[in-house]
């Protein structure tokens, strides 16, 4: 059981809310000036992760001048776990739905991972609201390709096609820790936060969200739903620009999947955690080509 004492609903420079959108509730954490609702900027996690993993970058980024909100994504955190809805198209809508809740006319979408790939879909279904996403560690999916850059990471994204077994390790084993510390060092604050990720996940029915999403993900590739996915998202990467960031040391994905003009850093695949100046200086682009300020 989640208590108030777990980081999930740590104190801070920010404030916890909870928000209807396309028919389930969010909890959302927003950081600056929160009235000022017009424009915003929405921070998208990845697996195996929640909004905490974006406790670095909140403030930093809350001094561009616009309300900043992290979100937990459906099947996350403080989250809503429904039965089904799992795919990626359904979680892009539930993020323009937070947009619309939250006040916001216009929006930036920041997203890393899975977060970034539910962010470009967000473009894709409405790039009239969508202004700029950053992609961060998050090349764009029609670029995938197995294996990845690491060994491991292949076999885990197999092992997770499996039924059962991969949920029963989020609930009983150690599926977050080994995912977390194949890809960080011992020092990433990712690894030093952790155990946080691993609690939220054994909530009932959120470890079998999170699988459930990466399926959608891979399954997706070669079905009718999934090809319109990505067509969709190329045919957005005309009408809303994207900033991708990348760490030269992350182990998942192969460097050459993303842009060429991508930012880099030095550090690995949780760049929210690892690197947040160099995320909130990509946002802090956006902000300037989007807004003007």
């Amino acid at each position: 059981m989640l208590t108030s004492f777990d980081p999930l609903f740590a104190t801070g420079p920010w404030e916890h809310r909870s928000v209807d959108a396309h028919g389930a509730r969010f909890h959302v954490v927003g950081c600056g000036d929160l009235e000022r609702a017009d424009r915003i900027v929405l921070l998208l996690h990845s697996y195996p992760q929640h909004w905490y993993a974006w406790r670095s970058v909140l403030p930093a980024a809350a001094e561009l001048g616009y309300p900043v909100y992290a979100v937990d994504l459906r099947g996350y955190g403080a989250s809503d776990k429904p039965p089904r809805q799992f795919a990626t198209p359904v979680l892009s809508a539930d993020i323009l739905g937070i947009v619309s809740s939250l006040g916001a006319s216009e929006a930036i979408l920041v997203g890393h991972g899975l977060g970034g790939v539910v962010a470009r879909g967000a473009a894709a279904k409405d790039p009239g609201r969508v202004r700029h996403v950053v992609a961060v560690s998050s090349p764009h999916p029609a670029r995938w390709s197995l294996p990845l850059g690491h060994l491991s990471a292949t076999r885990w994204l197999t092992w997770v096609q499996l039924p059962y077994l991969p949920e029963r390790s989020h609930t009983r084993g150690s599926a977050v820790a080994r995912f977390v510390t194949s890809l960080a060092s011992p020092e990433s604050p990712a690894v030093s936060a952790l155990e946080t990720y691993a609690r939220a996940l054994r909530s009932p029915f959120a470890a079998h969200c999170a699988m459930e999403q990466i399926r959608w993900l891979v399954r997706s590739r070669h079905r009718p739903t999934g090809r319109g996915f990505l067509a969709a998202l190329e045919r957005a990467a005309y009408a809303v620009p994207v900033t991708e960031v990348r760490g030269r040391s992350d182990g998942l994905w192969d460097p050459t999947l993303f842009d060429t003009s991508a930012l880099i850093s030095q550090a690995g695949h949780f760049l929210p955690e690892e690197d947040p100046a160099l995320v909130t200086e990509a946002i802090a682009g956006a902000v300037h080509g989007a807004f003007g300020s």
